[in-house]
């Protein structure tokens, strides 16, 4: 079998970064990883007697960049995209009125009660 050893810098890349890339890769070959001194090693062997790719280290090295890209992104912006969520489903769960009573008490009330109560396997479509 055929294997290629690619050295990376740890100081570069976050570890998750790496974690995701090599699971980009796992239908294709066996991933090894390891740490030595400051660098991740990464051994690819081709699954299944298959061949490796003359550019899988450049093929990985893009997917790694871009997991790194994505990962930085993601740190910038969760606070920003966990204050718009709590603030979406806090908003929903404010009623003012009985949920039943709203439905009843609108001009369809009855045909959207039914509707909200009626079992959707019995529906013909």
């Amino acid at each position: 079998m055929k294997k290629i050893n690619i050295k990376l810098d740890a100081g570069i890349y976050p570890k998750v970064a790496l974690l995701k890339a090599a699971f980009a890769f796992i239908d294709k070959y066996y991933i090894h990883l390891a740490i030595e001194d400051n660098d991740y090693c990464v051994m690819v062997t081709a699954k299944e007697n298959g061949d490796l790719s003359d550019t899988i280290q450049c093929e990985f090295e893009n997917e790694l960049l871009s997991q790194t890209i994505r990962y930085e992104v993601f740190k910038q912006t969760h606070v920003l995209r966990e204050v718009l969520m709590a603030r979406a489903m806090a908003s929903t769960m404010i009623m003012d009125e009985d949920p039943i009573e709203a439905v009843t008490n609108s001009q369809d009330g009855d045909e959207n009660l039914d509707m909200i109560l009626e079992d959707w396997f019995e529906h013909d479509n």
